[in-house]
């Protein structure tokens, strides 16, 4: 089942805040989401970002969360200017999650399958964050995202809040290339249309959604 029209009748009902309040993260007691992900097979990678981040515009490859790589950045050229937007977006973007132009292996027409969603994976994380998360995804990085074997790494995760990437190939393909707008995208698509959110002071998202050739974008409460 694809995502568009039909599901936005749906999205108010997901939407709705349950009668189960939680004002914020434990920050001694969240769980490791990587070593839930380790016990399921995955194996843990750290995430590498590129982009034109040198003092001369030369490009950089740096690794750690995308909220690392912004402050690495910040150190390394304090006059780089990422143009992150002051408010968080709530919506997919217009690309439609556009494969990398040089992997021909990639689907052409990449679409989100709603039915390819679980919404009891992860821990209740801190919504603001998460969209934090997403809008940097979208801004930061100027490469792609490159997936290799059955893995997880982290690319974003603040106040106890994270994203995860992961992929678990379907086919015998070795890599798996796709742009950060299309990962931000999938990100979207639990926060906002099939997964519901749990109320009190602070909003709460969680789950996972994969697409069709074993790329998985995992929304969780985790340690940072």
């Amino acid at each position: 089942m694809k995502v568009p029209a039909l599901f936005a009748l749906l999205a108010a009902s997901f939407k709705a805040i349950t009668a189960h309040p939680l004002d914020a993260i434990d920050l001694d007691n969240s769980p490791n989401a990587a070593q839930v992900l380790e016990a399921a097979g995955f194996k843990i990678i750290p995430t590498t970002f590129t982009g034109p981040w040198g003092s001369n515009g030369e490009d950089l490859a740096l690794t750690g969360t995308i909220q690392e790589v912004v402050e690495q950045v910040k150190k390394l050229n304090p006059n780089y200017d990422f143009g992150l937007p002051e408010h968080h977006s709530t919506s997919q973007s217009s690309s439609g999650g556009d494969p990398d132009p040089d992997d021909d292996m990639v689907d052409l027409q990449p679409e989100i399958e709603v039915a390819n969603a679980d919404c009891s994976k992860g821990e209740w994380a801190n919504l603001d964050r998460i969209k934090q998360g997403i809008d940097y995804l979208r801004v930061v990085p100027k490469d792609h995202a490159v997936m290799k074997g059955k893995g997880c790494g982290r690319v974003s995760c603040s106040n106890n809040s994270a994203i995860y990437l992961c992929w678990e190939p379907r086919t015998d393909r070795q890599e798996y290339h796709r742009t950060w707008n299309y990962v931000a995208d999938y990100a979207v698509t639990v926060t906002d249309i099939v997964c519901p959110r749990l109320g009190g002071k602070h909003l709460q998202t969680k789950g996972k959604i994969w697409d069709p050739m074993g790329m998985g974008v995992l929304v969780t409460a985790d340690k940072c």
